[in-house]
């Protein structure tokens, strides 16, 4: 037999199963309806492939290719379940959809407009062209169309939607419309304009697409929800205990919970009258209720097959026909023993909230969010005065009205004291406000004592630098004074150079009583004022000086061994460094990984090719050495093409 005829009759087999399959996995939903008749209709038309192929002769196969002419309606059912899906078909559309299809049925039926006769292939039977293919050519660009319209509104779809209708989205779209481009490119491409002899396999590929979307359904219950479906899941899944009954309450059907939770068996329940599951003393009340078709709500206890008893809240509801006829009631049964467990830890809780709130110190109120006081402590009685059976059911404005004076900071003065008040957000069944009230009296007067002996503290601290950098300008002075008695050069310079020496102690000095820390001296500040000075008392009016900081802050103690290192520095390049007078001084400093790194350079003459400063005895190298020894200091000299000092040493 002819392989390609059975293609064409397994696809029919499979298209009308799964066109089952289909229908009756949801037989109530128009979107299942739709795509059934699909299958349907793709098994009747693969069918009229396997009998046109496998037929003998060319009369024999006519009939079946006509009859293959119903292909169009398709096309139809396919724009159609693609506007159904997405929502956007009104009532006014469905002939429009449905009239092209149509039209073209029956010019293909009635006429040879479409087809002209059957030619033998390897593959068997198929249609050949008329003459004239306009008509073919029309029904083709419908054809196209059609699919594109369709297609295109269902990857609309796709994109538009999220989670499970997404997913629903890309099976439908995956299934009916990927096949149909797929087998249009073999049968429009390749077989008209490509003019290759190729077998038709829409009706394959559509009959994959449909066993495609059965997988979807099958899996993830596609379509989505109906009404139908959704009250089965209600019954399989609800926690409650749900009941229908008919009118004289017996139980047609139970919610899984009702046999799972309370140990009953279906059999034991189909049939039972619902009110010999509640207690005694509310049968006969739920009997009046179904008797008068009314609805009521009360707590009872409901009782399992092993004896068990459960509190509960029944709910009795009738359920009306579409004529307004009662037809049988809802009874559900929410179980409320955790609920009243929690409401019970619930009391509790808050007595041990009040007993323990009661006995702190600080005040504590609570109001809600309109600022109504629900609560009110001990602690907060004696603050304000303010009994707690007097402040609930008050605003909190009102009831502080007048009472206190706003100071700012969130502190306020109540009479003569000082209080403190802050306030936060509780979220439980409702927002509340929570307001802290502390007794801040005596902190309060502590912190201004101790901000009186610090400013004392400070005030002494000023005192004595100031008093340290007068002492040192006295010696400097006195120096000066004894100066004028030498004779000798040599001891004249060794003045001058104490003199400088005590001047830039004078100056670390100066400079700390006049910070705000009176602790750390700013490097940027002081380094220029030293250069300047040392300039100035050698009068090197020629020599300039540059001086690049970072913003740099040292204490005391290593301010002072920097500033005796400078000094000794600057003077050395005054005295030695600029025969005519004339040069420049640059000074750097700056940080790097928490070291600080100092560079000190003059275009003087240098050093004399035999000098190292590591063996120099000259006074001014030992106390550099000595000077970074109590910093810690690491420095290298260069005294080719004049003078550069390098040292590096940790800022803290």
């Amino acid at each position: 037999m002819n392989p390609y005829a059975i293609l064409s009759l397994v696809a029919s087999v499979l298209a009308f199963y799964t066109a089952t399959f289909i229908y009756y996995r949801n037989p109530k939903s128009r979107l299942n309806l739709l795509v059934s008749g699909l299958g349907v209709a793709v098994s009747l038309i693969a069918f009229t492939e396997f009998m046109y192929r496998i037929v003998e002769t060319a009369s024999g196969a006519y009939p079946w290719l006509k009859l293959s002419l119903l292909w169009p309606v398709i096309l139809a059912l396919l724009l159609h379940i693609s506007l159904f899906y997405s929502g956007r078909l009104r009532r006014w559309m469905t002939p429009l959809i449905y009239l092209p299809a149509v039209i073209l049925i029956l010019i293909g039926l009635g006429t040879d407009l479409l087809i002209a006769g059957a030619v033998h292939t390897y593959y068997g039977w198929t249609y050949s062209l008329p003459e004239n293919p306009t008509v073919f050519l029309v029904f083709s660009i419908w054809t196209v169309m059609v699919t594109l319209i369709a297609a295109g509104n269902a990857l609309r779809e796709y994109v538009r939607t999220e989670g499970p209708e997404r997913r629903e989205a890309l099976y439908l779209f995956c299934g009916l419309f990927i096949p149909l481009i797929i087998s249009f490119s073999t049968d429009f491409i390749v077989r008209e304009l490509m003019a290759i002899p190729f077998p038709e396999l829409t009706q394959n590929m559509l009959t994959l697409g449909l066993i495609f979307i059965s997988y979807g359904i099958w899996k993830y219950d596609f379509p989505l929800l109906t009404p139908a479906l959704a009250a089965d899941r209600i019954m399989a899944t609800v926690p409650s205990f749900l009941m229908i009954t008919d009118l004289q309450g017996r139980i047609t059907a139970a919610s899984r919970s009702v046999q799972d939770k309370l140990r009953y068996g279906e059999d034991e329940l189909m049939g039972r009258p619902a009110q010999e599951l509640f207690s005694p003393s509310d049968r006969e009340m739920m009997t009046e209720v179904m008797e008068a078709v009314d609805s009521a709500e009360f707590e009872s206890t409901v009782k399992s097959a092993d004896g068990r008893e459960l509190e509960v809240i029944v709910t009795i509801s009738p359920i009306m026909g579409r004529m307004g006829e009662a037809m049988g009631f809802v009874v559900s049964a929410a179980d409320i023993n955790l609920q009243k467990r929690a409401t019970a830890r619930l009391i509790e809780s808050e007595l041990r909230f009040r007993g323990v709130v009661d006995r702190i110190s600080d005040g504590i109120a609570l109001t809600d969010e309109s600022g109504t006081v629900i609560y009110w402590n001990r602690a907060l009685e004696g603050i304000t005065s303010i009994r707690r059976d007097d402040s609930l059911g008050r605003n909190i404005h009102d009831l502080c009205r007048g009472l206190v004076e706003e100071t700012g900071d969130g502190e306020f003065l109540l009479g003569d004291r000082v209080i403190s008040v802050s306030g936060f957000d509780v979220r439980a069944s409702e927002i509340l406000r929570c307001l802290l009230v502390r007794d801040v009296t005596e902190s309060r007067s502590y912190e201004e004592s101790l901000r009186r002996s610090l400013r004392e503290k400070e005030t002494l601290l000023r005192e004595i630098h100031h008093r340290v950098k007068n002492n040192l300008q006295i010696i400097s002075s006195l120096l000066n004074l004894q100066k004028g008695a030498l004779r000798d050069e040599e001891d004249v310079r060794l003045f001058e150079e104490s003199q400088n020496r005590i001047r830039s102690m004078a100056m670390i000095h100066e400079s700390l009583y006049q910070s705000e820390t009176l602790s750390e001296i700013n490097l940027r500040e002081y380094l220029p004022r030293l250069a300047v000075s040392l300039i100035s008392s050698y009068g090197a009016s020629g020599v300039r000086s540059e001086v690049e900081t970072d913003d740099l802050r040292l204490d005391i103690e290593k301010a002072l061994p920097l500033a005796l290192i400078m000094n000794e520095l600057i003077t050395n390049s005054l005295k030695y460094a600029f025969p005519d007078g004339r040069g420049l001084i640059r000074i750097r400093i700056h940080s790097d990984k928490g070291e600080c790194v100092l560079e000190y350079s003059d275009d003087g003459v240098g050093l004399p090719e035999d000098y190292d400063p590591e063996t120099s005895d000259s006074l001014g190298m030992s106390l550099v050495r000595s000077l970074g020894g109590q910093l810690d200091a690491e420095f290298e000299v260069d005294g080719k093409d004049g003078f550069r000092f390098r040292m590096r040493f940790p800022c803290t």
